[in-house]
């Protein structure tokens, strides 16, 4: 009996050994893989599909079109920026008033005045 605990105490180290090189394996590839990718604005991702659909036309044609959608585009990506941070800092704010009550914040902006 001892020969046999022996035998599977070698075994369940070999285990443990194989167990540990393959997550040491997952390790390396999951860091390998949490590089940060970069992401493209929404100007290059939506001048890629009008860049598609415009398949068929010129150079001639198409560029100065082409120019003019691409900045608009950035001029879409700006303003919707903007908006999410207006919205953004609006929710801010009602988070940090949510609280006082409505008597508490009357009272407070009649003694600013």
């Amino acid at each position: 009996m001892g020969k046999i605990v022996k035998r599977t105490s070698v075994a369940k180290s070999e285990v443990t050994t194989n167990e540990s090189e393959e997550v040491n394996i997952m390790n390396i590839v999951t860091a390998e893989k949490k590089v940060k990718r970069v992401r493209r604005e929404f100007a290059d991702i939506m001048i890629s599909k009008v860049d598609t659909k415009a398949n068929g036309l010129t150079e001639e044609v198409y560029k100065p079109i082409r120019e003019q959608l691409y900045v608009l585009f950035q001029q879409l990506d700006n303003a919707l920026l903007e908006d999410k941070k207006n919205k953004k800092a609006v929710k801010t704010t009602f988070k940090r008033l949510a609280k006082f009550s409505r008597e508490d914040i009357e009272k407070y902006l009649k003694s600013l005045n």
